[in-house]
């Protein structure tokens, strides 16, 4: 592994990385980035990230694959590390969700478009010709404590490159969206550091409320039908706990990520993402 300074490795801005004031290390080809930071996460710094042109064995949730050309995909996975506790323990489940509204500002800046969507637990979609498609996975793993700090990897796949021919039914790329020309070393530097000031905020009182504001104002399905681990209703929204919420017949229903066993399917009966 090598420590990216150049401005010439993938197409990096100069200094871009060196600014981020942690490690950003560039592997080029890889099982996964996941793997890579799981054989350093007990001694890395915060935030150390390990991107890669080409992984052969990333992994989305429930143990899927995730399959990217080289090159065409930002593949990444980054260090996060908070203060112990036992309020802490109980919203770990809340990282995946802030890494990706972190990852849509971060597409929304950079496209300069407000098309991008969260579609719970852990991926970025947008709506293309009427179906919902998605753009991005989010991974996170809980590797475990050192010196007070809880240490999670957050890992990270996004299309970019692909063209239709690349892309798996029910996914998309920023090149199939007319938007080619951002460059993986450019949202991978905006993407942390929207992920670093949403994560600075963890400790303050009302950090957790503009969260699920800021998250529900952006959720995919939100106000439709649904059905998500066998259970059918209207999305309400994601609630405190980062669960999420839906209603049928005037009862509520709450789905936890250790329920989700099932792909979200709208009540159409067509099912979305299938390699999420």
């Amino acid at each position: 592994m090598a420590i990216l300074t150049t401005p010439h490795a993938v197409n990096a801005p100069a200094g871009s990385f060196e600014a981020l004031g942690f490690p950003v290390i560039h592997v080029p080809e890889t099982s996964s980035t996941q793997n890579n930071l799981r054989e350093l996460w007990a001694q890395a710094q915060p935030w150390t990230t390990i991107f890669t042109d080409y992984q052969h064995a990333g992994r989305g949730r429930l143990g899927r694959n995730w399959e990217s050309g080289r090159g065409k995909s930002l593949l990444a996975t980054s260090l996060v590390c908070i203060p112990d506790s036992v309020e802490a323990r109980k919203r770990l489940g809340w990282i995946p969700l802030i890494g990706a509204l972190s990852l849509q500002s971060a597409l929304s800046q950079l496209t300069g478009t407000t098309q991008f969507q969260i579609k719970w637990p852990n991926d970025v979609v947008v709506k293309v010709a009427g179906q919902t498609r998605k753009l991005a996975g989010i991974l996170g793993e809980y590797y475990g404590e050192v010196d007070g700090e809880l240490r999670v990897g957050l890992g990270v796949g996004c299309n970019l490159h692909q063209d239709s021919l690349d892309l798996f039914p029910g996914s998309t790329s920023l090149a199939e969206l007319g938007t080619p020309e951002i460059t993986r070393a450019d949202l991978l530097t905006t993407y942390l550091r929207e992920f670093q000031t949403r994560m600075g905020r963890w400790n303050e009182p009302d950090h957790l409320g503009t969260i699920v504001a800021e998250l529900n104002d952006l959720l995919a399905y939100r106000g439709q039908e649904i059905t998500v681990a066998g259970q059918t209703g209207v999305v309400i929204g994601v609630n405190l706990d980062a669960n999420l919420e839906l209603l049928a017949d005037d009862k509520q229903i709450i789905v936890t990520t250790e329920d989700l066993a099932l792909h979200i399917t709208e009540r159409s009966g067509n099912e979305q993402n299938p390699r999420s």
